[in-house]
Formats: C-alpha cells, structure tokens, sequence
C-alpha cells in the first residue's frame, strides 16, 4: 500500500477530528515529505497545526509543517490549489517563533524563485507577509525579497499579487524603497492597476496623517490620480471607484462647490458606491491582512455617505432624527470617528463645511445650537466630545477659510433681541426631550452600526483597530 493509499485509508476510516485518529505523529515519522505531496496533505496539515505546544512528537509535527511549506508544487508535486490552501492554514495558526522563523526562511527564498510555480510563489509571499505581521522580527527577509522584485519578472500574475504585498507591506513599514518597487511594477501591463492603487493607498494615509490644508489637499489629490489611474488600468475595481469618489465628495467641500451641484453628485456617488458593494463584497478573505484592507474600504464608503449627507442637508431642527444628526457630528470627526485616526486629514475639508451648515440660517442655528448644547452637557452620550468641539467653533468665529483671510464672524450676541433667547430657549428644552426620549432607546441607526464596526469610535476610544501588532501599527 502506497503512502497516499494508507492516508486516504486512515480519512475512509472516519474524517479525524484530531491527529490522534489517524495514529498521531508516528504516521509522520520518516515520512514528512512523503505526506506532504498526498492530496489529503492540506487536512492532515490541519489536524496538526491544532496539536497544542509541547505536544509528544512536536519535532516530527514541525518537520511535517516544514515539509508542507516546501513540498513541490505542479507537475509530480502536490496541485497548486491544495498548496494555496495549505499555506493559508499555515500562516493564520499560531506557530511558535522557532518554527515560524523556519517557515519564513522556505517561503521567502521560495517567492524569490522565478522557477518556481507562478501559484506556489504567490502564495508562499502572501503567507510570509503574515507571518511577519504576528512575528515582527521576520519582516526583514520578507522586506529583502519585496526589493528585489523586478518589473521583468516573467511571471505577471505574481507581480500583481506581490504588488499587493508590497503595498500591504508599506503601510506596516513605510519605506520608499516599497514606493519605489511599487513605481517599477506600475510598469507590468497587469499589475499596473494593483500598484497604482497601492501607491494612491500610500498618499491616503499622507494626507490622513496631515493636519496643514494645503498638504492635506495636495495628498488627496494625488490619491485620487493614482485611484482614477488604476480605473484605467483594470476597469472593475469598485474599490478604487469607492476611495476616487469620496475623494472628490472632499475636494467639491473644500473648493464650496454649490449645494445643488454637491448634492447631485452624493446621488451619483451613491448610486456608484451601492454598484461598488453588490459586485465586490468578499467571501472569506485568503489572508487576515486582505480583510483589514477590506474593513478600511468600507470605512472611506462610510465617510462617504456622511459627506453625501452633508452636501445633501442635513436635518438640524429640533424634530430632526436623533441619529441623523449624531452622523453630523461622526462627520465633523471623521477622522478619528469614521477612519479610526489622529485629529486632521479629512477633518480639515469636513469641519469648515459643517460649521457653515450650522450657522446657514438664523432659525436652524438657534436650534442646532440647542441641540449641541444638550449633546455637550450629557455625560451619557458618546458624541459628547465631538459636540463641544463644533460649539467652540462656531463660538469661536464660526466658518473660516483655511488660510486665515475669510471674514471671521463674531459670536453671535445672546442677549434679547429679536426673541433670540426666547426661542433657542424653546428649542433647548425641546431637544432636551427629545435627547432623552431617544437616549433610552438605545436605537441609534446608523450610529449603532459605526460603534459596532469601527473600534476608533468615541464610544470605543484606545480600541485597536487591525491586527495586534508588536512591531508597529498600520498606516491604513
């Protein structure tokens, strides 16, 4: 009987639940390699990565996994699938740092192999760039393979992949090295639209990480040329149509497109964005890091929708929703509460537009500022914070240009005066009401959905978004 026929016995047997059903790790023994190349080789790779550490026999398990990360691939190996799957069990166990240093070493010189098979290598890149997300010190033979990658490189679907990896890589690590490779894969017909996508990734997180205007917009827009390149390159990318689209929502904020025109184009925007989310809602992710990239993506059609709200005019009455007006202050921090960042980046187009909504018309500003107040005061809402900032704003001289030279409008004057006072007062303890009606409830809408979804929320302050990493956090 050949080492295929037994294993495949022993699963005929009764699909194991643990490696102990198929005889533990004396069915390895002397025997790692041979098993590696069978077909049931991703599930017995499974029951092993479940044996607990210090398991008997964990030097026959390591060697089994070693086996597996190296095992031949096409032809007389083992199919390209079942080392993809193989590997993406691999890299999502919790090895320990001996063995993953190991595995590091297999799969880094493997991607690096232009003779290998074009899957094995993709594969073996995508599972080292986990491995070195969980263990931090094995990023740099990871690094050293992503430099050397070369737009020649004979294999074209790895180099859209690894594109990808580099750019995942860059927001880990930043080094324009990573750029750099990402510039020259630009020039592979089928990667460019990876690559340039990676790159408008990169200028992203620039302009998220800025708090000055004029490089805040000089970022974002070199983004969205990057996202509309990559629309070029490979036209069904509903991810890059998604961050393109918010991009230029904030650019028509900062420049004072009219209302009318804004609004016209958050209906078009989204009309694109729902096209966007029907065609491109994932299955499960192959890799932990390609679903944190997708969780970032969903951020940005979040902040978009507040951005077609805002443009659109949003309800600040006093019979206004509770929870559409709580998505106007989300939206006056949206970097922190929608993105999960520092204070700045799209706050710097965001807040000047939603002051000057505030202060629009005298009888809506009496009572949005009836309602920020009641915001302000509540020690139990989560908004709280956001609205104390708004208030200081428009107390402070209201909307102003960035560059300092817009008319600064004065506090207005709160003595009586045209019944000024009488009905901000009205409006005050009716919002009161309602903030206290509503606050019991607890069903907040949209709200609910960003607390639940965005760790970086103000409800959720210090919460870590992404993967816990040592070695340090993301970018994204």
């Amino acid at each position: 009987m050949t080492v295929e026929e037994e294993v495949g016995a022993a699963f005929d047997r009764g699909w194991p639940e643990r490696l102990a059903d198929l005889g533990g790790a004396e069915l390895l023994r002397g025997r790692e390699e041979a098993i590696a190349r069978t077909a049931l080789m991703p599930d017995v790779l499974a029951l092993v990565l479940a044996e607990p550490p210090g398991c008997p026999g964990r030097d026959v398990l390591d060697d089994f996994v070693l086996a597996c990360a190296g095992v031949s691939v096409g032809g007389d190996g083992t199919r390209p699938s079942d080392y993809k799957d193989a590997l993406e069990a691999l890299a999502g166990a919790d090895l320990a740092d001996e063995l993953a240093e190991r595995c590091q070493d297999v799969l880094t010189r493997r991607a690096h192999d232009t003779r290998e098979n074009e899957v094995a290598r993709w594969a073996a890149l995508g599972a080292a760039l986990q491995l070195a997300l969980v263990h931090p010190d094995l990023r740099h033979d990871l690094l050293r393979v992503l430099v050397r990658l070369k737009a020649d490189d004979h294999h074209p679907e790895f180099a859209r992949r690894a594109a990808k990896v580099a750019g995942v890589a860059n927001a880990y690590w930043p080094d324009p090295s990573l750029e750099k490779v990402l510039d020259r894969l630009s020039a592979v017909v089928l990667a460019r639209d990876e690559a340039l996508f990676e790159l408008g990734l990169a200028r992203l997180r620039d302009g998220l990480d800025a708090d000055a205007p004029g490089r805040v917009d000089a970022s974002f827009e070199e983004a969205r040329g990057h996202f509309e390149g990559c629309l070029l390159a490979r036209e069904h990318r509903p991810d890059a149509l998604s961050y393109a689209r918010a991009l230029a929502m904030l650019t028509a904020l900062r420049r004072g497109e009219p209302p009318g025109l804004l609004a016209s184009r958050a209906a078009e925007i989204r009309r694109e964005l729902a096209i966007a989310a029907a065609w491109s809602s994932p299955t499960k992710p192959a890799w932990p890091w390609m679903g944190a990239q997708w969780t970032e993506l969903m951020r940005w059609r979040e902040l978009a929708g507040h951005i077609a709200d805002l443009a659109e005019g949003v309800a600040l009455g006093p019979e206004a929703d509770l929870a559409i007006r709580r998505r106007l202050l989300d939206a006056y921090v949206a970097n922190r509460a929608v993105l999960g960042r520092e204070p700045g980046g799209v706050e710097v187009f965001m807040r000047p537009a939603i002051e000057a909504r505030v202060l629009r018309e005298e009888s809506a500003e009496a009572s949005a500022l009836a309602w920020l107040e009641a915001e302000a005061e509540s020690t139990a809402s989560d908004w709280g914070r956001a609205a104390r900032e708004l208030l200081a704003a428009v107390r402070g001289g209201g909307h102003r240009r960035e560059n300092g030279r817009g008319r600064r409008r004065t506090a207005p004057d709160r003595r009586p005066r045209c019944g000024r006072t009488r009905r901000a007062g009205r409006h005050a303890r009716r919002a009161r009401r309602l903030h206290g009606q509503r606050e019991g409830g607890g069903d907040l809408g949209a709200d609910t959905a960003t607390r639940e979804h965005h760790p970086a929320h103000p409800s959720a302050v210090g919460a870590q978004r992404g993967l816990p990493l040592d070695g340090g956090a993301p970018r994204r």
